[in-house]
């Protein structure tokens, strides 16, 4: 089973070097630490990545009903970002951004997942949460360069234009 888990990441990894444009590419480069870390403290404290805390309620999340994948997805996202920020201030970029993405795209997912359920029922609107981790995400772009830059901004787009759509939906 780790085996196969270990697959896939790295899997997954080769699809976002292929994605950047960085297939034997060192990513390096595309994010300034000192600059993230200054946008960090900005937004608050350093986040320390609790590593199994952010990959233990995967299998949960796959396999959960709407309204407990979306309560879970808000959770992975958090930890992800925090992770996404540990990795990349310690020097290993090509696994933040990657973290970084992963946690984008679960607030993705919980967005259209709850917009279908609120489109359903109105009072869903309850389980909206605005992510408190926007200013962490707002500092890793600023910090980024070239395709790292784009690709985060491209995702980090999407991501606002769906929680403008939930939060129109929700008369806030």
């Amino acid at each position: 089973m780790a085996i196969f888990f270990l697959s896939l990441y790295t899997a997954s990894l080769a699809g976002l070097r292929r994605q950047l444009g960085l297939v034997g590419g060192d990513l390096r480069l595309s994010v300034d630490i000192p600059r993230l870390y200054r946008g960090i403290i900005e937004v608050g404290t350093v986040p320390n990545c609790a590593y199994w805390q952010s990959i233990v309620p995967v299998p949960r999340y796959i396999f959960a009903k709407e309204v407990e994948k979306l309560e879970l997805g808000q959770e992975l996202a958090r930890r992800r970002v925090e992770c996404a920020i540990d990795y990349t201030l310690s020097g290993n970029i090509e696994r933040g951004v990657y973290t970084l993405l992963k946690a984008m795209r679960y607030q993705q997912a919980g967005l259209l997942l709850l917009e279908k359920e609120i489109a359903k029922d109105a009072t869903m609107c309850n389980l909206y949460q605005s992510n408190s981790a926007f200013g962490y995400v707002e500092a890793y772009l600023e910090a980024s360069t070239g395709s790292v830059r784009g690709t985060i901004e491209r995702e980090y787009a999407e991501l606002q234009r769906l929680t403008g759509q939930v939060v129109e939906m929700c008369g806030d």
